[in-house]
């Protein structure tokens, strides 16, 4: 995909050039004078390889106000908070894993014994309609 246009749908404009892959992001250069390098999510995008282009349906502001690539770096914990996707690193995953066996002998999903919503009723006989 290097050298592919990489186009806005949500502005309907051509918002740079790819430049690399990096592991989910798809780097990509813009600016005419000063050129400026951002990630965008590869589940954002649709490769038209007849065209030589990648289309996002993100906005050119989005992209442009996301954490800059800079030094050939990828900060994906900046991107991920950014565009609000999940972190896939292998730490990640298992820290979510982790959260969700629970700790110290919990319940799955860190829900303690005495959770009120797993005790039965959680409505008083006053607030149930009168239907059932």
């Amino acid at each position: 995909m290097t050298g592919y246009d990489v186009i806005s749908v949500a502005d309907d404009e051509r918002i740079g050039t790819v430049v690399r892959e990096e592991g989910d992001y798809v780097v990509l250069e813009h600016g005419l004078l000063r050129k400026r390098h951002h990630a965008i999510p590869m589940t954002t995008v649709e490769v038209d390889a007849e065209r030589r282009q990648i289309r996002t349906r993100l906005s050119k502001a989005l992209i442009e106000d996301s954490p800059p690539v800079e030094d050939d770096i990828l900060d994906t914990d900046a991107l991920a908070r950014h565009y609000g996707t999940p972190d896939t690193s292998e730490d990640a995953v298992q820290e979510r894993l982790a959260t969700r066996e629970g700790v110290d002998g919990e319940r799955p999903g860190g829900i303690p014994e005495e959770s009120p919503a797993m005790l039965g009723e959680r409505y008083s006989s006053a607030d149930v309609p009168e239907d059932r």
